[in-house]
């Protein structure tokens, strides 16, 4: 069983497998090429040792994200937790206050 056909079966990923969808590396992994597509990767809250990281992947249709924790030291390892789960992609107007400096003429 591939790797897709295990997300959309609900079974647990290794995390081999969820290291290989979150970062891109399919060569090392039992997914064929074109099975899916790397959309986004957004970037979170640090903390002291990692950066909170989802990566979202298309395959057919279907959006699906994977959140994981990226190293921010060489000595720490990148963080695979949590299993994939299925997202749809939204839009969200943000209204942004700042401050500009009265130019005295």
């Amino acid at each position: 069983m591939t790797i897709i056909e295990k997300m959309y079966a609900g079974e647990e990923l290794s995390e081999k497998e969820l290291r290989c969808l979150a970062t891109g590396y399919s060569r090392y992994c039992d997914t064929e090429p074109g099975e899916y597509e790397e959309i986004d990767l957004s970037e979170g809250d640090c903390g002291r040792w990692t950066q909170a990281m989802e990566t979202i992947i298309q395959v057919g249709n279907d959006l699906w994200a994977i959140p994981w924790d990226r190293g921010l030291t060489e000595c720490q390892e990148n963080e695979f937790w949590e299993q994939p789960y299925r997202v749809e992609r939204k839009k969200r107007i943000v209204t942004q206050v700042y401050y500009e400096k009265i130019s005295e003429d």
